[in-house]
Protein backbone atom coordinates (compact mmCIF):
# COMPACT_ATOMS: atom_id res chain seq x y z
CA UNK A 1 0.00 0.00 0.00
CA UNK A 2 1.49 3.48 -1.01
CA UNK A 3 0.42 6.33 0.88
CA UNK A 4 0.76 9.97 -0.26
CA UNK A 5 2.06 12.63 1.27
CA UNK A 6 1.63 16.37 1.09
CA UNK A 7 5.11 18.13 0.96
CA UNK A 8 6.88 19.48 3.39
CA UNK A 9 6.46 22.98 3.81
CA UNK A 10 9.92 25.15 4.91
CA UNK A 11 8.11 27.73 7.17
CA UNK A 12 6.80 24.72 9.34
CA UNK A 13 10.56 23.06 9.41
CA UNK A 14 12.09 26.62 9.97
CA UNK A 15 9.25 26.96 13.13
CA UNK A 16 10.11 23.55 14.54
CA UNK A 17 13.75 23.87 14.19
CA UNK A 18 13.41 26.79 15.94
CA UNK A 19 11.23 25.38 18.62
CA UNK A 20 14.21 22.91 18.89
CA UNK A 21 16.80 25.20 19.68
CA UNK A 22 14.19 26.93 22.48
CA UNK A 23 13.09 23.68 24.18
CA UNK A 24 16.81 21.40 23.76
CA UNK A 25 19.85 21.58 25.50
CA UNK A 26 22.51 23.88 23.69
CA UNK A 27 24.78 20.97 22.81
CA UNK A 28 21.73 18.81 20.99
CA UNK A 29 22.42 18.66 17.30
CA UNK A 30 19.95 20.08 15.19
CA UNK A 31 21.31 18.98 11.27
CA UNK A 32 19.93 20.23 8.28
CA UNK A 33 18.77 17.57 6.31
CA UNK A 34 19.16 16.34 2.69
CA UNK A 35 16.23 16.88 1.54
CA UNK A 36 15.78 20.49 2.33
CA UNK A 37 16.94 22.48 -0.94
CA UNK A 38 20.22 24.58 -1.21
CA UNK A 39 19.22 27.75 -0.02
CA UNK A 40 16.82 27.26 2.50
CA UNK A 41 19.46 25.03 4.06
CA UNK A 42 20.93 28.39 5.09
CA UNK A 43 17.66 29.88 6.51
CA UNK A 44 17.45 26.94 8.51
CA UNK A 45 20.99 27.30 10.00
CA UNK A 46 19.15 31.08 10.91
CA UNK A 47 16.36 29.33 12.74
CA UNK A 48 18.61 27.35 15.09
CA UNK A 49 20.05 24.57 13.25
CA UNK A 50 23.53 23.62 13.72
CA UNK A 51 25.00 21.13 10.96
CA UNK A 52 25.07 21.72 7.80
CA UNK A 53 24.52 18.29 5.62
CA UNK A 54 25.44 18.87 2.16
CA UNK A 55 26.69 16.33 -0.76
CA UNK A 56 29.78 16.67 -1.75
CA UNK A 57 29.68 13.25 -3.85
CA UNK A 58 31.22 13.65 -7.13
CA UNK A 59 28.64 13.65 -9.83
CA UNK A 60 29.75 10.66 -11.48
CA UNK A 61 29.23 8.95 -8.28
CA UNK A 62 25.98 9.73 -7.34
CA UNK A 63 24.99 7.10 -10.07
CA UNK A 64 26.02 4.51 -7.37
CA UNK A 65 23.52 5.54 -4.84
CA UNK A 66 20.42 4.85 -4.37
CA UNK A 67 19.62 7.82 -2.40
CA UNK A 68 20.68 10.79 -5.53
CA UNK A 69 17.98 11.81 -7.65
CA UNK A 70 20.15 14.02 -10.39
CA UNK A 71 16.62 15.63 -11.04
CA UNK A 72 16.67 17.15 -7.24
CA UNK A 73 20.44 17.26 -6.29
CA UNK A 74 22.03 20.57 -6.42
CA UNK A 75 25.99 19.94 -6.11
CA UNK A 76 28.37 22.95 -5.17
CA UNK A 77 31.59 22.54 -3.86
CA UNK A 78 32.55 22.84 -0.56
CA UNK A 79 34.34 26.53 -0.95
CA UNK A 80 30.85 27.44 -1.88
CA UNK A 81 29.23 26.17 1.49
CA UNK A 82 31.94 27.84 3.40
CA UNK A 83 31.91 30.96 1.55
CA UNK A 84 28.15 30.94 2.52
CA UNK A 85 28.34 30.27 6.48
CA UNK A 86 30.97 32.98 6.23
CA UNK A 87 28.97 35.60 4.60
CA UNK A 88 25.89 34.94 7.12
CA UNK A 89 28.74 35.58 10.22
CA UNK A 90 27.79 31.85 11.47
CA UNK A 91 31.49 30.27 13.42
CA UNK A 92 31.85 27.21 11.41
CA UNK A 93 34.39 24.27 12.07
CA UNK A 94 34.43 20.64 9.83
CA UNK A 95 36.37 17.79 9.60
CA UNK A 96 36.60 15.25 6.59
Amino acid sequence: MCLAYQSGSITKTKNFIALMRIFMDENTIIPTNSSIGLEDKFDVLLAGANLLSINLTPKDKCKNYIIYNDETRIQQNLDYYIQRVREMQLDIEYEF
